[in-house]
Protein backbone atom coordinates (compact mmCIF):
# COMPACT_ATOMS: atom_id res chain seq x y z
CA UNK A 1 0.00 0.00 0.00
CA UNK A 2 1.63 3.57 -1.26
CA UNK A 3 1.52 6.59 0.77
CA UNK A 4 -1.42 7.93 -1.82
CA UNK A 5 -3.72 5.00 -0.94
CA UNK A 6 -3.00 5.33 3.26
CA UNK A 7 -3.87 8.85 2.78
CA UNK A 8 -6.91 8.59 0.86
CA UNK A 9 -8.20 5.58 3.06
CA UNK A 10 -7.35 7.76 6.36
CA UNK A 11 -9.28 10.64 4.48
CA UNK A 12 -12.13 8.50 4.20
CA UNK A 13 -12.30 7.46 7.95
CA UNK A 14 -11.85 10.89 9.17
CA UNK A 15 -14.65 12.00 7.28
CA UNK A 16 -16.73 9.32 7.88
CA UNK A 17 -16.10 10.37 11.44
CA UNK A 18 -16.92 13.90 10.98
CA UNK A 19 -20.18 12.94 9.11
CA UNK A 20 -21.34 10.90 11.57
CA UNK A 21 -20.75 13.84 14.62
CA UNK A 22 -22.47 15.93 12.10
CA UNK A 23 -25.84 13.80 11.85
CA UNK A 24 -25.40 13.36 15.83
CA UNK A 25 -25.42 16.86 16.41
CA UNK A 26 -28.38 17.08 13.60
CA UNK A 27 -30.30 14.99 15.19
CA UNK A 28 -31.68 17.05 17.68
CA UNK A 29 -31.46 20.54 15.52
CA UNK A 30 -34.18 22.39 14.46
CA UNK A 31 -33.27 25.02 11.86
CA UNK A 32 -35.10 28.12 11.98
CA UNK A 33 -35.75 28.64 8.49
CA UNK A 34 -37.24 25.31 8.40
CA UNK A 35 -41.20 25.45 7.14
CA UNK A 36 -42.39 23.88 9.68
CA UNK A 37 -40.75 24.33 12.78
CA UNK A 38 -43.33 23.76 15.31
CA UNK A 39 -43.67 20.52 13.21
CA UNK A 40 -40.06 19.26 13.32
CA UNK A 41 -39.47 20.61 17.02
CA UNK A 42 -42.44 17.82 18.03
CA UNK A 43 -40.40 15.47 16.04
CA UNK A 44 -37.17 16.31 18.27
CA UNK A 45 -38.63 16.23 21.11
CA UNK A 46 -39.86 12.67 20.33
CA UNK A 47 -36.35 11.69 20.24
CA UNK A 48 -35.82 12.28 24.05
CA UNK A 49 -33.57 15.39 22.15
CA UNK A 50 -35.16 17.75 25.65
CA UNK A 51 -34.15 16.58 29.15
CA UNK A 52 -33.67 12.81 27.87
CA UNK A 53 -31.34 10.41 26.69
CA UNK A 54 -30.08 12.46 24.15
CA UNK A 55 -29.84 15.90 25.28
CA UNK A 56 -26.42 17.02 25.82
CA UNK A 57 -27.20 20.05 28.79
CA UNK A 58 -25.63 20.08 31.85
CA UNK A 59 -28.89 20.25 33.46
CA UNK A 60 -30.12 17.26 32.29
CA UNK A 61 -27.09 15.45 32.44
CA UNK A 62 -26.85 16.62 36.27
CA UNK A 63 -30.71 15.79 36.97
CA UNK A 64 -30.64 11.76 34.79
CA UNK A 65 -27.75 10.91 37.26
CA UNK A 66 -30.28 11.07 39.86
CA UNK A 67 -32.95 9.29 37.81
CA UNK A 68 -30.49 6.49 37.41
CA UNK A 69 -32.12 4.53 40.77
CA UNK A 70 -36.01 5.53 42.10
CA UNK A 71 -36.21 2.52 44.08
CA UNK A 72 -36.78 2.65 47.55
CA UNK A 73 -37.42 -0.32 49.90
CA UNK A 74 -38.13 1.88 53.24
CA UNK A 75 -40.20 4.32 54.16
CA UNK A 76 -36.64 6.73 55.01
CA UNK A 77 -35.23 5.72 51.82
CA UNK A 78 -38.50 7.10 50.21
CA UNK A 79 -37.99 10.33 52.14
CA UNK A 80 -34.49 10.84 51.19
CA UNK A 81 -35.07 10.30 47.64
CA UNK A 82 -38.36 12.47 47.42
CA UNK A 83 -35.78 15.13 48.73
CA UNK A 84 -33.07 14.51 46.34
CA UNK A 85 -36.12 14.90 43.60
CA UNK A 86 -37.42 17.98 45.38
CA UNK A 87 -33.68 19.68 45.06
CA UNK A 88 -33.22 18.51 41.53
CA UNK A 89 -37.09 20.60 40.83
CA UNK A 90 -35.31 24.18 42.16
CA UNK A 91 -32.30 23.12 39.66
CA UNK A 92 -34.99 23.03 36.96
CA UNK A 93 -36.91 26.39 38.68
CA UNK A 94 -33.77 27.94 38.82
CA UNK A 95 -32.73 27.43 35.18
CA UNK A 96 -36.67 28.60 34.26
CA UNK A 97 -36.62 32.08 36.56
CA UNK A 98 -32.72 32.72 34.46
CA UNK A 99 -34.73 31.94 31.16
CA UNK A 100 -37.68 34.37 32.78
CA UNK A 101 -35.57 37.17 33.56
CA UNK A 102 -33.48 37.49 29.77
CA UNK A 103 -36.85 36.69 27.92
CA UNK A 104 -38.91 38.87 25.45
CA UNK A 105 -41.69 40.32 26.47
CA UNK A 106 -44.25 38.21 24.72
CA UNK A 107 -42.66 34.89 26.42
CA UNK A 108 -43.23 36.88 30.02
CA UNK A 109 -46.96 35.37 30.52
CA UNK A 110 -46.17 32.08 29.55
CA UNK A 111 -42.69 31.69 31.05
CA UNK A 112 -44.49 33.28 34.55
CA UNK A 113 -46.90 30.48 34.67
CA UNK A 114 -44.04 27.71 34.34
CA UNK A 115 -42.66 29.10 37.02
CA UNK A 116 -45.35 28.78 39.01
CA UNK A 117 -46.06 25.30 38.16
CA UNK A 118 -42.23 24.61 38.82
CA UNK A 119 -42.78 26.14 42.43
CA UNK A 120 -45.92 24.03 42.94
CA UNK A 121 -44.21 20.87 41.60
CA UNK A 122 -40.83 21.37 43.71
CA UNK A 123 -43.05 21.53 47.09
CA UNK A 124 -45.20 18.53 45.68
CA UNK A 125 -41.75 16.66 45.59
CA UNK A 126 -40.49 17.79 48.63
CA UNK A 127 -43.09 16.27 50.37
CA UNK A 128 -43.21 12.39 50.85
CA UNK A 129 -47.16 12.25 51.59
CA UNK A 130 -48.17 14.34 47.93
CA UNK A 131 -49.39 12.54 45.37
CA UNK A 132 -46.72 12.98 42.42
CA UNK A 133 -48.49 13.71 39.45
CA UNK A 134 -46.14 13.10 36.14
CA UNK A 135 -49.40 13.01 34.16
CA UNK A 136 -49.51 16.80 34.49
CA UNK A 137 -46.94 17.12 32.45
CA UNK A 138 -47.73 16.07 29.16
CA UNK A 139 -47.49 17.40 25.91
CA UNK A 140 -50.49 18.10 23.91
CA UNK A 141 -48.62 19.22 21.49
CA UNK A 142 -47.09 22.06 21.84
CA UNK A 143 -48.71 22.94 24.98
CA UNK A 144 -49.01 21.30 28.45
CA UNK A 145 -50.06 21.79 32.31
CA UNK A 146 -53.66 21.08 31.72
CA UNK A 147 -56.11 22.91 34.22
CA UNK A 148 -59.20 22.20 35.82
CA UNK A 149 -61.03 24.64 33.27
CA UNK A 150 -59.14 22.78 29.95
CA UNK A 151 -56.92 25.44 29.40
CA UNK A 152 -53.01 24.76 29.50
CA UNK A 153 -50.92 26.86 31.74
CA UNK A 154 -47.68 26.78 29.15
CA UNK A 155 -48.75 27.02 25.30
CA UNK A 156 -46.44 28.48 22.56
CA UNK A 157 -48.07 26.97 19.22
CA UNK A 158 -49.45 30.69 18.56
CA UNK A 159 -46.01 32.80 19.20
CA UNK A 160 -43.88 30.29 17.61
CA UNK A 161 -45.47 30.40 14.18
CA UNK A 162 -45.89 34.10 14.76
CA UNK A 163 -42.13 34.19 14.82
CA UNK A 164 -41.07 31.40 11.91
CA UNK A 165 -42.48 32.07 8.48
CA UNK A 166 -39.41 30.05 7.50
CA UNK A 167 -37.22 32.77 6.52
CA UNK A 168 -34.93 31.82 9.48
CA UNK A 169 -35.18 35.52 10.80
CA UNK A 170 -33.56 36.31 14.49
CA UNK A 171 -36.65 36.46 15.98
CA UNK A 172 -37.68 32.92 14.97
CA UNK A 173 -34.08 31.60 16.28
CA UNK A 174 -34.63 33.13 19.59
CA UNK A 175 -38.19 32.15 19.81
CA UNK A 176 -37.26 28.52 19.05
CA UNK A 177 -34.58 28.54 21.54
CA UNK A 178 -37.03 29.38 24.43
CA UNK A 179 -39.14 26.67 22.92
CA UNK A 180 -36.87 24.05 23.57
CA UNK A 181 -35.60 25.40 26.93
CA UNK A 182 -39.17 25.69 27.68
CA UNK A 183 -39.48 21.72 26.53
CA UNK A 184 -36.57 20.50 28.50
CA UNK A 185 -37.88 21.74 32.10
CA UNK A 186 -41.32 20.47 31.43
CA UNK A 187 -40.02 17.17 30.55
CA UNK A 188 -37.51 16.94 33.34
CA UNK A 189 -40.35 17.82 35.75
CA UNK A 190 -42.14 14.76 33.76
CA UNK A 191 -39.40 12.61 34.77
CA UNK A 192 -38.52 13.95 38.01
CA UNK A 193 -42.52 12.79 38.73
CA UNK A 194 -42.24 9.87 37.27
CA UNK A 195 -39.47 8.66 39.41
CA UNK A 196 -41.58 9.95 42.48
CA UNK A 197 -44.28 7.63 41.25
CA UNK A 198 -42.31 4.14 40.68
CA UNK A 199 -44.39 1.46 40.98
CA UNK A 200 -42.05 -0.14 43.78
CA UNK A 201 -42.54 3.89 45.56
CA UNK A 202 -46.21 3.81 44.61
CA UNK A 203 -46.37 0.38 46.45
CA UNK A 204 -44.41 1.24 49.59
CA UNK A 205 -46.66 4.85 50.15
CA UNK A 206 -49.91 2.81 49.43
CA UNK A 207 -48.28 0.48 52.02
CA UNK A 208 -47.32 3.78 54.62
CA UNK A 209 -51.22 4.78 54.21
CA UNK A 210 -52.59 1.99 55.30
CA UNK A 211 -50.51 1.62 58.20
CA UNK A 212 -50.73 5.10 58.88
CA UNK A 213 -55.17 4.60 59.32
CA UNK A 214 -54.15 1.38 61.47
CA UNK A 215 -52.21 3.71 63.60
CA UNK A 216 -54.64 5.75 64.18
CA UNK A 217 -57.30 3.36 64.55
CA UNK A 218 -55.28 2.40 67.79
CA UNK A 219 -54.50 5.48 69.01
CA UNK A 220 -57.78 7.48 68.34
CA UNK A 221 -60.68 4.36 68.52
CA UNK A 222 -59.29 1.52 70.88
CA UNK A 223 -59.96 2.41 74.58
CA UNK A 224 -58.36 5.69 76.08
CA UNK A 225 -54.88 5.34 77.48
CA UNK A 226 -53.57 7.78 79.91
CA UNK A 227 -50.14 8.33 79.36
CA UNK A 228 -48.75 5.75 81.95
CA UNK A 229 -50.86 3.31 80.16
CA UNK A 230 -49.26 4.24 76.78
CA UNK A 231 -46.11 3.58 78.26
CA UNK A 232 -46.52 0.54 79.28
CA UNK A 233 -48.37 -0.59 75.86
CA UNK A 234 -44.98 0.83 74.18
CA UNK A 235 -42.76 -0.90 76.24
CA UNK A 236 -44.74 -3.92 75.37
CA UNK A 237 -44.76 -3.69 71.75
CA UNK A 238 -42.79 -5.59 69.38
CA UNK A 239 -42.77 -3.80 66.46
CA UNK A 240 -40.54 -5.80 63.43
CA UNK A 241 -39.91 -2.81 61.66
CA UNK A 242 -39.43 0.62 62.84
CA UNK A 243 -41.04 1.63 59.56
CA UNK A 244 -43.61 -0.76 58.36
CA UNK A 245 -44.76 -2.50 61.93
CA UNK A 246 -48.33 -3.33 62.15
CA UNK A 247 -49.77 -1.81 65.33
CA UNK A 248 -50.66 -3.94 68.39
CA UNK A 249 -53.86 -5.60 68.44
CA UNK A 250 -54.19 -5.23 72.09
CA UNK A 251 -53.81 -3.33 75.44
CA UNK A 252 -53.22 -3.28 78.80
CA UNK A 253 -55.37 -1.49 80.98
CA UNK A 254 -53.47 -0.18 84.10
CA UNK A 255 -55.09 2.13 87.29
CA UNK A 256 -57.34 3.64 84.55
CA UNK A 257 -59.63 6.12 86.61
CA UNK A 258 -63.36 6.75 85.39
CA UNK A 259 -66.95 7.47 85.90
CA UNK A 260 -69.84 4.90 85.68
CA UNK A 261 -73.08 4.28 86.51
CA UNK A 262 -73.73 2.07 89.61
CA UNK A 263 -76.88 0.14 89.62
CA UNK A 264 -78.24 -0.95 93.16
CA UNK A 265 -81.98 -2.47 92.79
CA UNK A 266 -84.32 -3.09 95.79
CA UNK A 267 -84.93 -1.69 99.52
CA UNK A 268 -86.11 1.72 100.29
CA UNK A 269 -83.21 3.10 97.98
CA UNK A 270 -85.16 2.53 94.96
CA UNK A 271 -85.82 6.06 93.88
CA UNK A 272 -81.98 6.49 93.71
CA UNK A 273 -81.28 3.19 92.11
CA UNK A 274 -78.86 4.79 89.48
CA UNK A 275 -76.14 7.26 90.69
CA UNK A 276 -73.03 8.00 89.15
CA UNK A 277 -69.60 7.33 90.83
CA UNK A 278 -65.98 6.90 90.49
CA UNK A 279 -64.31 4.25 88.90
CA UNK A 280 -60.36 2.64 88.92
CA UNK A 281 -59.87 -0.28 86.42
CA UNK A 282 -56.48 -1.65 88.72
CA UNK A 283 -55.67 -3.55 86.10
CA UNK A 284 -57.65 -5.26 83.03
CA UNK A 285 -56.88 -6.44 79.56
CA UNK A 286 -58.44 -5.52 76.18
CA UNK A 287 -57.90 -7.01 72.71
CA UNK A 288 -59.32 -5.77 69.27
CA UNK A 289 -57.40 -8.06 67.03
CA UNK A 290 -58.77 -11.31 66.21
CA UNK A 291 -56.93 -14.10 64.50
CA UNK A 292 -58.52 -14.49 60.64
CA UNK A 293 -60.99 -17.13 59.92
CA UNK A 294 -61.36 -19.07 56.55
CA UNK A 295 -63.56 -20.09 54.63
CA UNK A 296 -64.47 -23.55 52.98
CA UNK A 297 -62.08 -22.74 50.05
CA UNK A 298 -59.44 -21.38 52.40
CA UNK A 299 -59.83 -18.02 51.54
CA UNK A 300 -59.22 -16.07 54.84
CA UNK A 301 -61.72 -14.05 56.09
CA UNK A 302 -62.19 -11.33 58.77
CA UNK A 303 -63.15 -12.17 62.57
CA UNK A 304 -67.09 -12.05 63.82
CA UNK A 305 -65.38 -11.16 66.85
CA UNK A 306 -65.74 -7.50 68.28
CA UNK A 307 -63.09 -5.85 70.81
CA UNK A 308 -63.60 -7.44 73.85
CA UNK A 309 -61.79 -6.47 77.62
CA UNK A 310 -61.83 -6.76 81.09
CA UNK A 311 -61.37 -4.97 83.93
CA UNK A 312 -60.64 -5.83 87.71
CA UNK A 313 -62.19 -2.40 88.78
CA UNK A 314 -62.63 -0.34 92.40
CA UNK A 315 -65.64 1.94 92.67
CA UNK A 316 -65.83 4.98 95.23
CA UNK A 317 -69.51 6.24 96.12
CA UNK A 318 -70.51 9.20 97.75
CA UNK A 319 -73.41 7.24 99.22
CA UNK A 320 -73.93 8.39 103.21
CA UNK A 321 -75.04 4.54 103.53
CA UNK A 322 -72.74 1.78 103.80
CA UNK A 323 -69.27 2.00 102.72
CA UNK A 324 -67.88 4.01 99.74
CA UNK A 325 -65.27 1.47 98.61
CA UNK A 326 -66.42 -1.41 96.54
CA UNK A 327 -64.86 -3.45 94.19
CA UNK A 328 -65.95 -5.79 90.75
CA UNK A 329 -65.31 -6.85 87.27
CA UNK A 330 -65.74 -4.58 84.49
CA UNK A 331 -66.55 -6.22 80.64
CA UNK A 332 -65.51 -3.94 77.53
CA UNK A 333 -67.29 -4.20 74.14
CA UNK A 334 -66.22 -2.68 71.06
CA UNK A 335 -63.85 -0.11 72.34
CA UNK A 336 -66.82 1.84 73.54
CA UNK A 337 -69.11 -0.24 76.05
CA UNK A 338 -68.64 -1.28 79.67
CA UNK A 339 -70.71 -3.77 81.90
CA UNK A 340 -69.96 -4.83 84.98
CA UNK A 341 -70.76 -6.60 88.54
CA UNK A 342 -69.55 -5.31 91.87
CA UNK A 343 -70.19 -5.84 96.14
CA UNK A 344 -70.43 -2.96 97.86
CA UNK A 345 -71.80 -2.30 101.91
CA UNK A 346 -74.45 -0.39 100.60
CA UNK A 347 -76.12 0.43 104.26
CA UNK A 348 -77.74 -2.97 104.26
CA UNK A 349 -75.16 -5.26 103.70
CA UNK A 350 -72.84 -6.31 101.10
CA UNK A 351 -74.98 -6.15 97.60
CA UNK A 352 -74.57 -6.79 94.21
CA UNK A 353 -74.49 -3.69 92.23
CA UNK A 354 -74.36 -3.25 88.28
CA UNK A 355 -71.82 -1.06 86.52
CA UNK A 356 -72.43 1.03 83.22
CA UNK A 357 -70.00 3.26 81.77
CA UNK A 358 -69.63 4.60 78.76
CA UNK A 359 -65.54 5.18 77.17
CA UNK A 360 -66.00 9.29 76.80
CA UNK A 361 -62.05 10.05 77.92
CA UNK A 362 -60.99 8.53 74.53
CA UNK A 363 -62.50 12.58 73.66
CA UNK A 364 -59.88 14.00 75.73
CA UNK A 365 -56.96 11.56 75.93
CA UNK A 366 -55.15 12.66 72.52
CA UNK A 367 -51.48 11.92 72.00
CA UNK A 368 -49.02 14.07 70.77
CA UNK A 369 -47.17 13.88 67.60
CA UNK A 370 -44.08 13.17 70.01
CA UNK A 371 -45.52 10.19 71.89
CA UNK A 372 -46.64 8.32 68.64
CA UNK A 373 -43.79 8.40 67.13
CA UNK A 374 -42.10 7.36 70.02
CA UNK A 375 -44.67 4.64 70.30
CA UNK A 376 -43.84 3.22 66.61
CA UNK A 377 -40.35 4.27 66.96
CA UNK A 378 -39.96 6.24 63.96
Amino acid sequence: MNTRTVFRFSAAILLLCVSGHAAAQDICAVPPNAKNVPGQLAKVRARDCFGGSEDSASLTRKIIATLSSCDAKTAAEQAALRKKLGTDSRLVEGASAALSSGATVDWKPILGALQGELTKSSAQLDDVHATPAPENWKWDDHATLQQTDGTFAVSYLDLLESKCDGSGSDGCAKALATAEEVNRFVNLSRALHQCAAHEHIAAIEKRLNELNARWDDYFFNTRSQYIWELLINSWRYKGSDAEFGEPPGDQLIVAHPGVTLEYVGGGAQNDKAYAPILMAEIIGYNRFKWPDRTDSSGDKLPSRLPPLGISLVGTYSPDNDGKHVGYGVMFHVNNVYSFGVGRRDTGAGDETVYLLSVDLMKRLLKPSENTMKEFRNK
